[in-house]
């Protein structure tokens, strides 16, 4: 879990290295190679076969599949987008924001209920992005999208019982094709020369060609190992560990890459920072509270 963040947290500055190309032409090899390395493991698992069942099972899978398909597909490309743009401090925000915007999400529509804590939490988080607004004159479009995105994408893949590994590749080979034909667009002489897209670098460079390559592994790689840490460590930690991959975000964004940060940018992270450690204490607080209630219960049933 925490080498899988710690990849996440560097990725940012591994897809600025990548900004000579486009960022749909980077989408394209992420999801090209990172379909490969998936369907490699799959056929390692000897689970090959069930690629397609998420599709064909029926018509209520097929669309939640899809729907996270899109999702995923969408949080990708505003992450590279934002890295390519100078704005992967706020796609380091977008990441930050992602479990309380999923708090707010599960309180909306799946009747979870907050503490006066966790509303305190989203308070803080809602004053943080109205901060925001105001120091760029703009709604911070990109990180909330990000967080949306992850969000919807958890909720959609939450009561799939298949195996994740399976999920996911199903996600990447959906959108697989369209990758491969926007890389033949590229590389074919398709595209014509008043096309605003470079030409395509893969094969040319050879720098660019094995860090193309490589984008595959670490997407699919952190994947891979969060799908087995999450049953094997409890949430909570789980939650907690995933904050070290903005945090790294953000250091990377602002000390590596050089990424100006305003003082408005500053004073919404230090309360985006302020809000997560109040939810996560609560929810730290919380399950104990639940354990001892479970074994307190026990306890009494045995007597």
């Amino acid at each position: 879990m925490v080498v899988a963040s710690v990849v996440w947290g560097f990725s940012g500055y591994y897809f600025k290295l990548l900004d000579q190309a486009s960022f749909l032409e980077v989408l394209s090899h992420r999801i090209f190679w990172s379909f490969i390395i998936f369907s490699l493991v799959l056929i390692f698992r000897q689970k090959i076969t069930r690629l397609f069942t998420l599709i064909v099972t029926d018509i209520k899978t097929a669309i939640i599949t899809l729907l996270g398909c899109l999702m995923i597909s969408i949080n990708w490309v505003l992450f590279i987008f934002a890295v390519q743009n100078g704005m992967a401090t706020e796609a380091s925000l977008g990441y930050f924001i992602f479990p309380l915007v999923a708090a707010f999400v599960g309180y909306a529509f799946l009747n979870e209920r907050f503490t006066l804590v966790q509303w305190l939490s989203i308070s803080i988080t809602l004053i943080a992005v109205g901060i925001l607004t105001i120091d760029t004159g703009a709604l911070p479009w990109i990180p909330l999208c990000i967080a949306l995105s992850f969000c919807v994408y958890g909720i959609v893949k939450r009561n799939l019982k298949v195996d994740p590994i399976v999920s996911v590749t199903t996600d990447v080979m959906i959108v697989t094709p369209l990758a491969i034909s926007f890389l033949c667009y590229l590389h074919l002489g398709i595209s014509n020369e008043a096309s605003t897209n470079p030409p395509g670098l893969f094969g040319i460079d050879p720098f660019y060609s094995v860090l193309f390559i490589v984008s595959g592994l670490i997407t699919a790689g952190p994947l891979i190992l969060l799908s087995y840490a999450t049953k094997r460590i409890p949430y909570t930690e789980v939650g907690l560990i995933s904050y070290i991959n903005p945090s790294l975000q953000f250091l990377v964004a602002t000390i590596v890459i050089k990424e100006a940060v305003s003082l408005g940018m500053i004073i919404t992270f230090l309360l985006i920072w302020s809000a997560l450690l109040l939810y996560s204490f609560e929810q730290i607080r919380l399950e104990k509270s639940s354990r001892k209630s479970v074994i307190t219960s026990s306890t009494e049933l045995t007597e």
